[in-house]
């Protein structure tokens, strides 16, 4: 069997053993290296097949690990590199030994666990760690705390509700007495308007339009529309202001604070954050069950169990009697199990009386091993009669007087009327001794059973505890099995493995310390509950709401409805007012002008005319004939004239035009031809004439099979 050597956290990398190498014929220590004469390595994971290690060469102890490398530590022992796949995740425990030609090893196991007792923050735990300050949870915790802490305190929130009140004044009252004083005036409009007619036709005393007319329908006009006292437009566009919003009591402000960047941003934070948070709990109904399940051996919660166990793909086989952290620490190596052993005797111990008989029953045939005491035994020749009677005679009887052995029963007998007038003879006593040979044998049986232990005291209290070990029981401890064992009570005794746990601790107390009254998790809390505590009762926000709700019954349906009865007489005036036609074309059916009114405005048309100084037909005739004298000599020097006298500039800054006249389009030609340009392996530029100023310009790109160039656009 293997001796417990280390313990390794699973997927370790570039481990190394110690084996202790001896000779197969004597036990002496052998030196072991990569080259020692029919070298064979190996390692045997938990329930798997023997896995062969190829020995490498190694300069000294203090190399980089090398897969397979041998080194020589001394007395018998040899530094073994161990391929990483030996530790790998899928097994509980991995077995090392070895031999060599003569040679033979002491076989170790090396225990294979999850956690990570060098981690002294969370033994590996990523649970542990996401609690950690900067952890997963932690930094969640720190993000919910960010978002409350622009939430908008009791006063915004107080100032908003107030707003939203004297909105409801607004659309509910004050909006409904204008918009009611409108209406009233909208319906005298109607009445007014439908004085018109179809085409004007109840227009039928206009009379007629003199200066006078002119004048009077002016100022009538003007008394109409002062008498009517129609609104103005600075009027209608405070009125629509009022309704679209434009100051601090308006929808528009109320709309705008409820969609603000902020508040929405943050209740969405918030929202999603919370939403995540839960999702992460889903399939925890109780995490005070489920930390007790895994802590303690005690009868589950059924439905914690159930929880635990559908967790991953399901079927899990989770039970807190074997797998809970009480469980692990009451399972070898750190529970109640022997330090280096793969198990103890838990049962109850023989009694003293069942050891004796089983001593003196044994058979002796099984115990002649050389140098042995069942051999020494065997082989001594029977004492005379002479010298065991000496010796029973000469034992003291203090050491014999255990109940129910023969010191006992002797000594009773001696005091009392039983004891026969004449000592047993030599003879006598012999047969009663011989009648008893299985006690001696099985006490031979069982001291043979203590070989190798001086002190059984020693023994327990080097495995208990971290104390300087008994040189003598240590090295008891070290030579049982094969020999060359590696025990040390700093690190394998059972104080060594609750001090390992230490760091565990360390961090379940950091734990603590920040979930206690005052702790770093604790005031997050709490600074997250100041700003809870801090949003208005439900009594508030349920006024809110309801505020809310009338605003939008006034908008939804009150507003809507007087808007709509609005609409409808407007529509009529539309309707009235589109009879008049664009600058009244469509009062056709006036009734007819009157003489007078004729001859007013054929009067009237005369002076225009007149005042107009417009070209007669006959005028018009003489200029157009006038235009028929041109020569072809005449033409062609005006040609000539604006080819080769007039000068036109050149075209500035822009993109020429698709579409342009001939001499724009010469132009854009000369400039091309006499002024700067420049040619980049992506850009062409065409400059002015300062040489300085880019006017115009076009990328240019070839990829070795096609030069191409896009449209001129403008510079620069």
């Amino acid at each position: 069997m293997a001796a417990l050597h280390d313990i390794w956290t699973k997927d370790s990398t570039d481990r190394s053993i110690l084996l202790h190498f001896y000779d197969s014929t004597d036990g002496s220590d052998e030196t072991v290296d990569h080259a020692t004469a029919g070298l064979s390595l190996w390692y045997r994971r938990e329930g798997g097949a023997k896995v062969a290690i190829t020995p490498a060469a190694l300069s000294a102890l203090t190399d980089a690990h090398t897969d397979g490398g041998v080194e020589p530590v001394g007395d018998g022992t040899s530094r073994i590199d161990v391929p990483d796949a030996a530790g790998a995740t899928g097994a509980s425990y991995v077995d090392f030994g070895g031999s060599a030609t003569g040679v033979l090893s002491n076989p170790v196991r090396i225990r294979l666990s999850n956690l990570n007792l060098d981690d002294a923050n969370s033994a590996g735990l990523a649970a542990l760690t996401d609690w950690l300050n900067g952890g997963r949870l932690d930094l969640l915790l720190d993000a919910i705390k960010a978002v409350t802490d622009v939430i908008p305190d009791a006063g915004a929130l107080t100032t908003l509700s107030s707003n939203i009140s004297s909105i409801l004044t607004d659309t509910g009252t004050t909006l409904d007495a204008k918009i009611d004083a409108i209406d009233a005036i909208v319906d005298a409009i109607v009445i007014d308007t439908a004085e018109i007619g179809v085409a004007g036709v109840g227009l039928t005393n206009l009379g007629g339009m003199s200066t006078t007319m002119k004048a009077q329908v002016n100022t009538e006009a003007d008394t109409a529309l002062t008498d009517y006292d129609a609104p103005t437009k600075a009027e209608l566009d405070t009125a629509e202001s009022n309704i679209r919003g434009v100051d601090s009591d308006t929808l528009k402000t109320v709309s705008d604070q409820i969609d603000s960047t902020a508040t929405a941003s943050a209740l969405s934070t918030v929202g999603g954050n919370v939403t995540t948070i839960l999702g992460k709990w889903t399939g925890i109904t109780s995490l005070a069950q489920w930390l007790g399940l895994m802590a303690g051996k005690q009868t589950p919660d059924a439905t914690a169990l159930a929880e635990i166990k559908a967790t991953g793909v399901g079927s899990g086989t989770f039970n807190a009697t074997t797998d809970s952290q009480e469980a692990l620490r009451d399972t070898e190596p750190m529970g109640t199990a022997m330090r280096g052993t793969d198990g103890a005797n838990t049962t109850t111990p023989p009694t003293v009386t069942a050891i004796a008989d089983q001593v003196w029953d044994e058979a002796t045939a099984d115990h002649v091993g050389a140098g042995s005491t069942g051999a020494a035994l065997g082989s001594a020749s029977a004492p005379s009669a002479a010298q065991v009677a000496d010796a029973v005679w000469d034992e003291a009887k203090a050491g014999h007087v255990a109940a129910g052995s023969f010191g006992e029963e002797i000594q009773a007998h001696a005091l009392s009327s039983e004891l026969p007038s004449e000592p047993p003879t030599v003879t006598q006593i012999r047969t009663e001794i011989d009648s008893n040979s299985t006690v001696a044998s099985n006490v031979t049986t069982i001291l043979g059973k203590w070989t190798g232990i001086t002190s059984l005291a020693q023994w327990l209290g080097l495995m208990a505890g971290k104390q300087t070990a008994n040189a003598t029981a240590l090295t008891e401890i070290q030579a049982t099995g094969a020999g060359s064992g590696t025990y040390a009570a700093t690190t394998d005794s059972q104080e060594a493995i609750r001090d390992k746990l230490t760091d565990i601790e360390t961090d379940t107390n950091e734990l603590q310390a920040d979930w206690a009254n005052g702790g770093r998790l604790d005031l997050l809390i709490d600074a997250i509950k100041v700003v809870t505590d801090a949003l208005p009762d439900g009594g508030a926000l349920t006024t809110l709401l309801s505020n809310i709700s009338s605003i939008l019954t006034d908008t939804g349906t009150t507003l809507d409805a007087k808007i709509d009865a609005i609409d409808a007489i407007v529509d009529a005036i539309v309707i009235d007012t589109a009879e008049i036609g664009v600058a009244g074309v469509g009062l056709t059916n006036l009734g007819g002008m009157s003489t007078t009114m004729k001859a007013q405005v054929n009067a009237e048309a005369d002076t225009a005319l007149t005042d107009y100084d417009a070209p007669t037909k006959a005028e018009l005739d003489s200029a157009i004939g006038a235009l028929n004298d041109l020569s072809a000599a005449q033409v062609n020097a005006e040609v000539v004239d604006a080819l080769a006298t007039d000068t036109y500039a050149e075209p500035g800054q822009g993109a020429p035009a698709a579409t342009t006249s001939l001499a724009a389009k010469i132009n854009y030609l000369y400039k091309n031809w006499r002024n700067k340009k420049d040619q980049t392996a992506t850009n062409w530029r065409l400059y002015a004439d300062d040489g300085t100023t880019v006017d115009q310009k076009s990328t240019a790109s070839d990829d070795g099979t096609t030069a191409a160039k896009s449209e001129i656009v403008t510079g620069p």
